[in-house]
């Protein structure tokens, strides 16, 4: 007998450190998995505790060959997967490696096609002409568009595809786990030494769109006012190092705590005074909505879409204004009661018990078509 779950099959790396992980744990965590079967095709070989719980909730991980090391076997593979799965419905979230899931998808006949846009702006002049290129197909093979923000479906799908076709889905968290707590503040700041010490804090895979080595080029600015101030920094990835060692050429490895993957972030976020946030380009950010919904001041680049604004706390700067503005700003934000800020995030949309209930009534419809 077939399973009578709505078969859905998402492309999505799951890695636990990355944003669109965080986004689909989130939401697959206050779904009814009794009504669907979640599985996801990954290409990252680590066994990672995201497969686990997937596992666990009746969905399947299907590994697939990295298309940078074999791309002929990942399409083999791919194709494999949609044309022998019966599914109902498609949801690709990584942009242009979900392309080819939806043009098997098409031609496979799974009726419904998503195509999920998390992120805006490209890091290189090909990139950009890549994903300019690649609006056709999603119009083409797509039945329907999601983005976590407007402009981050303009920039994947084009506005008018989007305002034809497309919805936003917010990055929502379950905003109880993110409430300020005095004791989990003091708790974690003894593990620092921080006592009244400024602590400011990011969290983020360290790549160049992360833009570290800015953030630290504006916190030798802050010393300079406040020299026992701590910045902390939560995440790992590819530029780690170069990160690590453009701190020490500044002799300021007391300062700076390399904190790497935390599960606890909704704690460690406790502990902070201030979060900045000057990446080169963002979808929206789920971790400045984390911050706000622990009532944390932001500081974050004025890329980043003006729907992650959830309180007053929260302020826009240009990269291209001085280090020393960036600094000054930190060093203004401070405050003293945070206790608004997990239902000032509510009240913005981004409570995930909510928003995953409008996900599943459009699951449910979109397969009745």
């Amino acid at each position: 007998m077939r399973d009578q779950r709505i078969r859905i099959l998402n492309i999505a790396n799951m890695n636990s450190d990355s944003g669109v992980a965080c986004f689909l744990m989130n939401y697959l965590r206050a779904m009814d998995m009794k009504k669907f079967r979640m599985d996801f095709v990954c290409w990252d070989k680590r066994e990672d505790n995201c497969y686990a719980e997937i596992k666990k909730m009746g969905g399947r991980v299907f590994l697939v060959t990295s298309y940078k090391k074999n791309p002929i076997r990942f399409l083999a593979e791919i194709r494999k997967i949609v044309k022998q799965g019966g599914y109902d419905i498609i949801h690709g979230h990584e942009a242009i490696m979900s392309l080819p899931a939806l043009w098997y998808g098409k031609k496979y006949k799974v009726p419904v096609r998503i195509a999920h846009s998390h992120s805006v702006g490209m890091t290189s002049p090909v990139k950009e002409l890549i994903a300019s290129v690649s609006r056709h197909a999603f119009e083409r093979y797509c039945t329907d568009v999601m983005a976590c923000s407007k402009m981050a479906g303009d920039y994947l799908f084009g506005d008018q595809v989007f305002q034809e076709r497309g919805q936003v889905l917010h990055n929502a968290i379950r905003t109880e786990e993110y409430a300020f707590q005095t004791e989990v503040r003091e708790r974690l700041r003894r593990e620092l030494g921080a006592d009244k010490e400024l602590v400011i804090g990011h969290v983020g895979r360290f790549n160049e769109n992360k833009n570290h080595k800015f953030l630290v080029d504006v916190f030798e600015k802050v010393l300079e006012k406040e020299k026992d101030a701590l910045l902390l920094l939560i995440g790992e990835g590819e530029t780690m190092d170069d990160v690590k060692k453009q701190v020490s050429e500044k002799g300021m490895e007391r300062q700076v705590r390399f904190l790497g993957i935390k599960k606890n972030v909704n704690e460690w976020l406790q502990a902070m005074d201030v979060f900045a946030f000057p990446s080169f380009a963002e979808g929206l950010g789920i971790v400045l909505i984390e911050a706000q919904a622990a009532g944390l001041p932001c500081c974050c680049t004025d890329t980043i879409p003006g729907e992650a604004k959830c309180s007053e706390n929260m302020v826009f700067l240009s990269l291209n204004e001085k280090k020393d503005v960036w600094a000054e700003t930190l060093l203004d934000m401070r405050v003293e009661d945070r206790a608004a800020g997990t239902q000032n995030v509510r009240n913005a949309g981004y409570d995930v018990l909510e928003e995953a209930n409008k996900l599943e009534r459009f699951y449910v419809e979109a397969s009745a078509r």
